[in-house]
């Protein structure tokens, strides 16, 4: 952006409207958009962002319309590409047509692979889908969209396309949108007016023990819950920047501090999004004992035992965002006036047992809160790392691995002789965290995909990588936290590496371009969502030395860990 389309900006709405001097004079609204702003212009069915995408950035119509078709899409046409279940047959047929070369793909002409970083990608016959009865809805200058999935980091709900052609778009980074935010109440208002209509409503049914009250009572909640972000949206860069420190100390500085052990609790806290790290007073420093995510609550043991003492106790644990982590604040008023009267007195009596003088050393319980199983240095293992945000962690006992390599010719016999996973990794204690897509909770390595070619299966919920539409960027590779996706040269059936190709106005093959660079894709382990019997890695170890671990699921975790 430079000055003068900064100056343009600022004559329109909505920031015309906006107090420039509210702005601190070291973060100006000009600033702001100079830096944080970009304008893009669109040709008519051009994707903006498509359904189940994860992104950053919010957009205003600068310039003509575009249409949000709110109904679900079939995954072709978003650029993705299905995983429908292999039978017998073609498994063994597989067997037999694997090629010798590496990375080898069967894209006949070459027709089909992309290899242009500016090549738009369009959705094919917008009218036609209209016709069908698909649900859209049509949104024109001046109106904005896609800010709240930007800032809680979520799917986008709605495929939008470009309406007309040379529609021009503000695209406005979450960076941005937050320092808005701060210094624009007008704008703060709308934000949190659409994220209490769409978001917080479904995050409080789902929420126990809130989903036991009634609808108005659920709203009430919703009207007065407070909205808190903590750490950094871009905290990939800095893990990796972060991984090399061994000092816990360090470690622990970095992480912002969500809750300190011993202050009141002025509220319930909800995981919105992220992880925390909850820790506990030990000797001169701290412990871990437990982590949260999305979906999970801390503090209604403290409010439930104020409320029946009359001598109140802090908070029994530290919480610490992992990275970042958005938490919802129910006001400790409504949750003694309507939460806790929904429990029995059984639950009660059950919440508040051992808490007698509130501290946890004292009452014989520090370990009591995570309730897992897990050793705390195990824990400290896990959130060093970040492995808490896998779905499907490679762990493998060390103890019992006896370096077979059974899993990773599984893995290559899977994937035409081509292995989706590397057999090493740190490990603590006997247990390896080996370099293997997580398909994680929190995949930063979507963010930044120009065509969406890496994206969560709408089924399974495996991270995929579309190879028709992947155009080699890198720029998952490079985003990825835990360097689990490689770049990769394609080659053709006979080994040779595939370049681009020159093409006549028809379309026709004139010349392979051997000057320029050859194709590099993307590739990562796909959990084997092709496969009826799930990963092939495995179900292939003949020890029980591997496993595919939800790290959401700390017990069956801890289960898998204490085998005899």
């Amino acid at each position: 952006m430079d000055d003068e389309e900064v100056g343009r900006l600022l004559e329109i709405s909505p920031f015309s409207d906006f107090n420039s001097e509210a702005f601190p004079s070291n973060l100006p609204l000009a600033g702001i958009l100079k830096n944080d702003t970009r304008i893009t212009t669109y040709q008519k069915g051009q994707f903006v962002v498509r359904e189940g995408d994860y992104g950053n950035s919010a957009f205003l119509i600068l310039k003509g319309e575009v249409r949000a078709i709110l109904d679900h899409l079939p995954q072709d046409l978003l650029g993705r590409s299905g995983q429908p279940k292999t039978g017998l047959l073609t498994r063994i047929a597989r067997a037999f047509r694997s090629s010798s070369y590496a990375e080898s793909r069967p894209f006949a002409g070459r027709r089909n692979i992309r290899g242009q970083a500016g090549d738009p990608i369009f959705l094919q016959d917008v009218p036609r889908l209209i016709e069908a009865g698909k649900r859209s809805t049509v949104m024109g200058e001046g109106e904005i969209f896609g800010e709240l999935a930007a800032l809680a980091r979520t799917q986008r709900v709605a495929t939008v396309v470009a309406e007309h052609d040379d529609t021009q778009l503000l695209e406005i980074r979450w960076q941005g949108l937050r320092d808005i935010s701060r210094f624009a109440p007008e704008w703060q208002r709308h934000v949190e007016e659409q994220y209490r209509e769409h978001g917080l409503s479904a995050h409080l049914k789902s929420t126990s023990p809130i989903d036991r009250l009634d609808a108005e009572t659920q709203g009430l909640i919703a009207e007065q819950t407070k909205f808190v972000r903590f750490g950094s949206f871009d905290w990939h860069h800095e893990f990796k920047q972060q991984s090399g420190t061994d000092d816990p100390a360090e470690r622990l500085k970095s992480e912002p501090v969500v809750l300190k052990q011993g202050d009141y609790l002025n509220g319930l806290v909800l995981i919105q999004s992220g992880f925390v790290r909850v820790s506990q007073k030990y000797n001169y420093g701290e412990k871990t004992i437990s982590y949260l995510g999305k979906g999970q609550v801390f503090g209604l043991r403290e409010l439930c035992f104020n409320s029946l003492n009359g001598s109140p106790i802090g908070s029994q644990a530290t919480l610490r965002a992992q990275g970042y982590v958005d938490v919802l604040i129910i006001p400790t008023p409504l949750v003694e006036d309507h939460i806790l009267p929904v429990l029995s007195d059984a639950e009660k009596r059950e919440l508040v047992a051992d808490l007698t003088s509130g501290d946890p050393e004292e009452d014989g319980r520090s370990d009591e809160l995570s309730g897992s199983g897990l050793a705390p240095e195990m824990i400290e293992f896990l959130l060093d790392h970040r492995a808490i945000n896998g779905t499907a962690t490679m762990l493998i006992d060390l103890n019992r691995c006896t370096r077979c390599d059974d899993c990773v010719r599984a893995c290559a016999s899977t994937h035409h002789n081509n292995p989706r996973f590397i057999r090493h990794g740190p490990a603590f204690d006997g247990i390896q965290m080996t370099s293997a897509c997580m398909h994680c909770v929190d995949p930063v390595c979507m963010l930044e995909c120009p065509t969406g070619a890496i994206h969560r299966d709408e089924k399974g919920g495996q991270i995929l990588i579309n190879d028709f539409t992947c155009i080699g960027c890198s720029m998952c590779a490079n985003s990825c936290p835990y360097d689990n996706i490689q770049m990769v040269t394609i080659s053709g059936g006979d080994g040779r590496p595939q370049y681009p190709l020159e093409l006549d106005s028809e379309g026709n093959i004139v010349s392979e371009q051997t000057w320029r660079a050859p194709f590099r894709k993307a590739t990562k382990c796909d959990l084997c969502a092709d496969q009826p019997a799930g990963p092939a890695c495995a179900n292939a170890c003949p020890h029980d030395a591997l496993t595919r671990a939800d790290m959401r699921d700390v017990p069956s975790l801890a289960a898998w860990l204490k085998r005899s």
